[in-house]
């Protein structure tokens, strides 16, 4: 047996046809915007899976670290939805990021900076096991160079 859609997806469906049928404009809004995104997010020396694609993950390694940020995000109203095991791969915890054609660029810049924000929060700490690069140089995303202690990092975490 089959269940019929509502009257209402099909009619919200067909206008989608539409309006993509009838213009490139929204489209191309849409690449732009995730480009700005991820130009935003790389300056700034963030870990983001390639692609041109809308849906842009932001890759922290650590899952309880990319849940504090992701929680961070969200107290600076900035939605998004952290990943971690068994939905991702054990180690590759992210924070997926959907942009739409509707942000702005004034939006795109601003959840840029809270990402920087909420990375650089004491409630997000950086850890040794992120995928910055700061276990084997001991350099901070941006460019500080810290130890472990300095960043209350026990040996015993490392």
């Amino acid at each position: 047996f089959s269940n019929t859609l509502a009257p209402a997806m099909v009619a919200g469906t067909l206008a989608a046809l539409d309006l993509v049928a009838s213009s490139n404009e929204l489209r191309k809004r849409l690449q732009e915007n995730a480009a700005q995104f991820r130009a935003g997010m790389a300056a700034h020396g963030f870990d983001l899976l390639p692609g041109e694609h809308p849906i842009v993950p932001v890759m922290f390694g650590d899952a309880a670290l990319t849940a504090r940020i992701a929680d961070e995000m969200q107290r600076q109203g900035i939605y998004v939805t952290a990943f971690s095991f068994p939905v991702v791969p054990r180690g590759a915890a992210r924070i997926r990021v959907q942009l739409s054609a509707a942000h702005t660029p004034a939006q795109i810049d601003r959840c840029v900076a809270a990402f920087v924000a909420a990375s650089m929060s004491s409630s997000a700490r950086w850890s040794d096991d992120l995928a910055f690069g700061t276990a084997s140089t001991g350099e901070s995303l941006w460019g500080i160079r810290v130890s472990g202690a300095e960043r209350g990092v026990s040996s015993r975490q490392r």
